[in-house]
Parts: structure tokens; sequence; C-alpha cells
């Protein structure tokens, strides 16, 4: 048990829920600079880890998600910083495919794994609940806080396409999409396995 840890942890959890309730449209801000921290802490404690080094779990679904995520983040932030613009349609299969996937089987891992648990003086605890809650929480902010995001970040988020989402019902679906990301990864990670 550590002190230290734990009231960071906790402190976090403060954070991250005052952020969520009083300024959501930079919750996705917060996800993106805690990633910085905890994801690397979390890499350094796997790598050392005994008997066995246990880097390769980030090939996981959900690290590779959390990462796909991340670097939409940043293309999209970077490309606004550049004047560059990035396709609406493709922003919209990006989005629909990232609601699929945190609202569902991020969200459902929450309630489903027995090491997504709040451990609040393990950092390595802490980092797979942040992973498995955090990106259905953005996505929240996304979805219901629309109005706010476009207006403190005009340029960034183009969310033009979020009162047309269908969540069922051919390939442009959430399902469809996440399904399409779904497919992708199992197709990678089983050649990997193989």
């Amino acid at each position: 048990f550590n002190e230290v840890n734990f009231t960071l942890g906790v402190t976090n959890c403060f954070l991250i829920s005052y952020v969520m309730g009083a300024y959501p449209q930079h919750l996705w801000l917060l996800y993106f600079v805690e990633s910085f921290y905890m994801i690397p802490r979390k890499f350094y404690n796997m790598w050392r880890a005994k008997p066995l080094n246990q880097a390769l779990y980030y090939l996981d679904f959900c690290w590779c998600m959390n990462f796909l995520g991340l670097c939409m983040l940043a293309i999209v932030t970077f490309c606004d910083a550049m004047g560059l613009a990035v396709e609406g349609e493709s922003r919209k299969v990006a989005f629909n495919a990232f609601v699929g996937v945190s609202c569902g089987v991020l969200l459902s891992a929450n309630i489903a794994l027995p090491f997504v648990a709040v451990v609040f003086h393990d950092v390595n605890t802490m980092t797979g609940l942040f992973i498995h809650l955090m990106p259905p929480m953005v996505i929240y902010s996304f979805l219901w806080h629309t109005d706010e995001i476009k207006t403190n970040w005009p340029t960034v988020f183009n969310f033009s396409y979020v009162d047309e989402i269908t969540y069922f019902g051919g390939m442009d679906s959430v399902a469809g999409c996440a399904s399409i990301l779904y497919s992708m990864w199992w197709v990678f990670y089983t050649s990997f396995m193989l």
C-alpha cells in the first residue's frame, strides 16, 4: 500500500469527475494529457514484470483501441494547428467506429473483467480502469455536449454528422464501423499469434 499513489488516485478520480461535470468540452483533453503519464508508467511496470515481460499485452484489443483513439485525437488536433483539413466522411466513419468500440466493448469490460477494478494505490490497476472508462466518458461528452465542444474547439471538431448517426443497419452505422475496426484488429492479432 502506497499512501502517495492512493492520494493521487483518489484526487485523479475527483479531477475527472469535476471536469466531466463542470467542463465536459475539455474532457477529451484531460484524457489525452493523462494518457501520457498512465500508459507509459504501466508499460514500464509491465516491462519489468517478473518472471516474464508483459509488454505484449499492449496488443490486446482495449489497448490498441485506446492507442488508435489517442492517435486520432492527436491527428485532428495537429491538422487543426497546421491548418490542414480532415475529410468529413473519414471523420464520420472514425467517429462511428469509436462510438461502437467505446460504448460497447470497452464499457462492457468494466463490468465483466475482474482486472478492471478501482484500486487507488496501484497504478497498473488504475491504468486498466482508465483505458476502459475514459473512452466511453469522452464519447459521452462528444455526443451530449456537442454544442459546448463546437463552441470551445470550433476548428478541431466538426460534429456536423452527430445528428445523423445510426446505430444499426449498414456498414456506415456505429455497429458496422465498429465491426470493421474489430475485424481489422482481429486479423492483425491472429496473424501475430500464429
